[in-house]
């Protein structure tokens, strides 16, 4: 896997720049603060760190390379080249966050995990080794064995790369090792229950805060503790922070209102007792006022009252005449309205006779059947329906066929003769009882056999004929008929007994004369209005009457009442002029003092509101010296720490419990992966030692002798001197972490692609050292690529011969 360009837009200083990476050897320079570390941190960014970050991790990880002076938002594209396959990646942080991946097959990708895991398999290599040994900072080639040391376990065992063989280290005391694990794995889990997450119980009681181990304290336990104490810690200075402010807002709204009332009082207490009294004018200009209207109001009525009175007087006779004669007329017209119901009954039994005459005038204009005669009607229909029905019974069939047309006079039973022709083609039929054929002469009757048919045929025609001759004598042509009239003569008859009935019902036992009589009486009696408008008038002038008289009353109490306050109308007169002059006398004064403060009703409210604040200055003063001693001692609890310190300080105590667990099951899990290996031969690393000599001999031009305990370089032997990597000169120590870090890269490029990024690793050396450095790294770029900043040109233009 190898870069072939990037481009930033924007990132850091750069708003749209990009570069060519695709050379083996990618040499980029320029003076310092020209953009180079920025470049490679693009690099190393757009390879690891997601776009999905938290706030947090943003702010931590990306807001540096946002650009200024606002910038919310960072982009980067690369172009990767993985063996001929071409991949194209975007990614941006900050607002709107993305990741895009265009894959060979062209493909385009957005899902953040899924991104993730196809660099990891193109990279080969995991973010460690890039970091620590694939890229070189800026200063940072001479830490390389210091780095190499501390991050040992985030990066893959380089025996795993050169081995041949087993795949466990066996160059070192594996007792040994395993001892320093359990001392370092119980220096961590000592008094911790793993599984509960929690300290170690004591006869069943919980070791937590308030409660702790003294003794044998391990370093998650520890790191516990601090973490809950601070917890705590946080809960009181919380609670104690929530009391002060409660506190303080009361002594704010004291203090407030104790300010405002002191305000209130030197600014209207002087208008106290002018207003006082104008409160008194007030209320004596209202008293007086509603006096004057009362006066004048009966001084207006009086008058009235008595024209009232009588008028009423007058108008009373009037209405009692009145009421009398509505009174006689309604007496009259109720007779009328029970002569009207008489009448009504009369003209009833006059309809009755009537309709009665006519239905007896319809029953002599019929003549129906007598009984006897119509019951031999029906009698003979039945019989000839009888034999009609007898000879149906006796049912013949028939068939004729002629070579030749032969005209024939068939006779069906009794009905009369049918001449038909006859063919080849069969004539087919049905007779009831009998048929007769005659032809040439020739004549045929066919009887059934079951009865005798001259007998039946004779018989139905006397009884046909005695019933035509019966309807004839009635004057009716059908048997129908017939019944039709004597229904409806019997119906005439019913209806005739039910009018008699009725008639006789409406008379109520008496005869027709005595009705006509009663009849000619009512006629004499003289007409009037109806009742009921009688009545609602004589009502009305009775409510007229009530209403006169109530109101004579109330006229005659008021009337009582003024002569019993004011003597007379003249005496009312002279108390009304007296009110008057003590109205404007009140209104005058008024004029003379202040008036009310706008923001005030009247004056009560105002003096109210004085009375109120001064109360309010006394009642206060205890209840605020009391809030402050308080808030005092509360205070003096809580010193100078604070809640919002203290988030972040549980958060931080937090993180580091979380380091120091994360610590201890790293041990564990390395004590169980190393009871799970076998150990190898410690001559698998002899390769990779004689590269890194290799390499450190030619830079530095020496026969030094390199001696590594574990992987790394721990002492170098120049004739009879032995000293440790720390102490040789500035420049030997570049050159030997030059050795290890490109000795490391080639075995770990070995197993899978990648490339090489170092950032200015030769400014220490000096020319001779340098000429062989510059030999070596291109050298090693011909087979991996390399990526190269530097702010020295003279470099840059030995790298780019």
């Amino acid at each position: 896997m190898r870069l072939t360009s990037i481009r930033l837009h924007p990132f850091g200083k750069f708003h749209d720049t990009s570069w060519d990476l695709s050379d083996p050897l990618v040499v980029i320079s320029g003076p310092n603060e020209t953009g180079k570390s920025t470049l490679r941190q693009a690099i190393f960014h757009i390879l690891f760190t997601p776009t999905d970050l938290t706030p947090s991790r943003l702010r931590t990880i990306i807001a540096p390379w946002l650009p200024l002076p606002a910038g919310d938002y960072a982009a980067i594209t690369i172009d990767i080249d993985d063996n001929g396959k071409h991949y194209q990646l975007k990614k941006r942080w900050g607002s709107q966050p993305t990741s895009h991946l265009t894959t060979p097959d062209g493909s385009a990708l957005s899902d953040t995990e899924t991104i993730a895991r196809i660099l990891e398999k193109l990279c080969g290599h995991n973010e460690a080794t890039f970091r620590h040994v694939f890229f070189t900072g800026h200063d940072e080639l001479e830490n390389t064995i210091t780095k190499l040391k501390a991050n040992s376990l985030e990066l893959r065992d380089i025996r795993s790369l050169v081995q041949t063989g087993n795949e466990t280290a066996g160059d070192i005391d594996q007792r040994r090792f395993e001892e320093l694990l359990d001392q370092r794995i119980k220096k961590y889990f000592s008094r911790w229950e793993d599984e509960r997450q929690r300290p170690i119980r004591q006869n069943g009681q919980e070791k937590s805060v308030g409660n702790e181990w003294k003794q044998g304290v391990g370093e998650i336990l520890g790191a516990w503790y601090t973490w809950q104490v601070l917890i705590a810690e946080q809960k009181t200075i919380l609670r104690l922070e929530k009391e002060i402010d409660a506190i303080t807002s009361q002594l704010i709204t004291i203090e407030e209102q104790v300010k405002e009332d002191q305000e209130f009082l030197s600014t209207f207490g002087a208008l106290r007792d002018q207003l006082s009294e104008r409160s008194v004018m007030e209320e004596r200009v209202s008293r007086l006022t509603s006096e004057r209207e009362l006066l004048k109001k009966v001084f207006a009525a009086w008058p009235i009252a008595h024209a009232t009175v009588d008028a009423w007087k007058t108008q009373r006779d009037t209405l009692v005449v009145q009421s009398k004669n509505l009174n006689e007329e309604l007496r009259t017209a109720r007779l009328r309205e029970q002569a009207d119901d008489i009448l009504n009954h009369y003209h009833a039994i006059q309809s009755a006779e009537k309709e009665l005459q006519e239905t007896q005038d319809a029953m002599k204009k019929q003549h129906p059947p007598e009984p006897a005669r119509l019951f031999t009607i029906e009698t003979l229909h039945d019989e000839v329906t009888h034999l009609e029905n007898v000879l149906a019974a006796q049912s013949l069939t028939y068939s004729m066929t002629s070579n030749s047309t032969q005209s024939v006079m068939i006779t069906h039973s009794d009905e009369p003769p049918e001449q038909r022709d006859v063919q080849e083609i069969p004539v087919t039929g049905k007779a009831s009882g009998r048929i007769r054929f005659e032809s040439s002469g020739l004549i045929i009757t066919v009887d059934s056999g079951g009865q005798d048919i001259e007998e039946i045929l004779r018989n139905l025609h006397q009884k046909r004929t005695s019933l035509r001759l019966t309807l004839e004598s009635c004057g009716v042509s059908t048997v129908a008929e017939a019944k039709e009239q004597a229904s409806s003569y019997n119906s005439l008859v019913l209806r005739t007994e039910s009018k008699q009935e009725t008639y006789r019902a409406l008379l109520r036992g008496k005869n027709r004369a005595e009705w006509d009589t009663r009849f000619a009486e009512i006629e004499g009696l003289r007409k009037t209005r109806d009742s009921t408008t009688i009545e609602h008038e004589l009502e009305a002038v009775r409510h007229a009457v009530s209403t006169g008289d109530q109101s004579l009353e109330t006229h005659q109490e008021r009337i009582q009442s003024w002569e019993k306050s004011y003597i007379n109308l003249e005496a009312l007169g002279e108390k009304l002029l007296t009110a008057q002059h003590d109205l404007h006398t009140t209104e005058t004064t008024l004029t003379t003092l202040p008036h009310v403060p706008s923001n005030f009703p009247s004056s009560d409210a105002f003096i109210h509101s004085l009375d109120s604040a001064q109360e309010r200055m006394n009642t206060n003063s205890e209840p605020r010296s009391t809030l402050a001693s308080q808030r005092g001692g509360l205070e003096g609890q809580l010193g100078d720490r604070r809640s919002e310190d203290l988030v972040e300080e549980a958060e931080n105590a937090k993180n580091q419990f979380d380091h120091v667990l994360d610590e201890g099951n790293s041990y564990k899990r390395i004590k169980e992966m190393l009871t799970s290996i076998a150990p190898i031969d410690n001559t698998s690393l002899d390769e990779f030692n004689e590269r890194v000599s290799e390499i450190f001999s030619t830079i530095s031009s020496s026969d030094s002798q390199l001696c590594f305990l574990d992987t790394l370089p721990s002492h170098i032997t120049r004739g009879t001197i032995t000293v440790s990597p720390e102490r040789l000169s500035q420049g030997a120590r570049g050159a030997l972490a030059l050795a290890v870090r490109l000795a490391l890269a080639e075995l770990y490029l070995k197993s899978a692609s990648g490339f090489v990024m170092l950032d200015d690793p030769l400014v220490h050396l000096d020319k001779e050292r340098l000429g062989e450095a510059i030999s070596i790294l291109k050298s090693f770029s011909k087979r991996y690529p390399v990526i190269f900043f530097t702010c020295h040109e003279q470099q840059a233009d030995l790298l780019r011969l």
